[in-house]
């Protein structure tokens, strides 16, 4: 997760990991380095995005509430990828 994210995106991230952790019975590590890791590795975040994907995310392209999903493998590591453009909360009453 990049250091930087807003409140409500540092609260979902951690309710993943949570629901993550009830699925699989094993808690997953939530950090905001980028370290290679054998396994899966979710990474949260448009600077971590454009580390992984070799380019950035622009709000022409995804629009200002959009989003990207994307996974990757690279050597022995998947990666799902998780960003948007902006930290612009969606529309939605519960994310304000």
């Amino acid at each position: 997760m990049d250091a930087e994210q807003s409140s409500y995106v540092q609260y979902a991230v951690q309710e993943l990991a949570a629901y993550l952790k009830e699925i699989t019975g094993r808690e997953p590590p939530v950090t905001t380095t980028f370290d290679r890791v054998a396994g899966t590795v979710v990474v949260v975040g448009s600077e971590a995005a454009a580390k992984l994907l070799s380019a950035g995310l622009s709000v022409e392209e995804l629009g200002v509430e959009g989003y990207r999903l994307k996974t990757l493998t690279r050597d022995k590591t998947t990666y799902v990828v998780v960003a948007g453009a902006t930290q612009k909360a969606p529309s939605m009453p519960w994310a304000t």
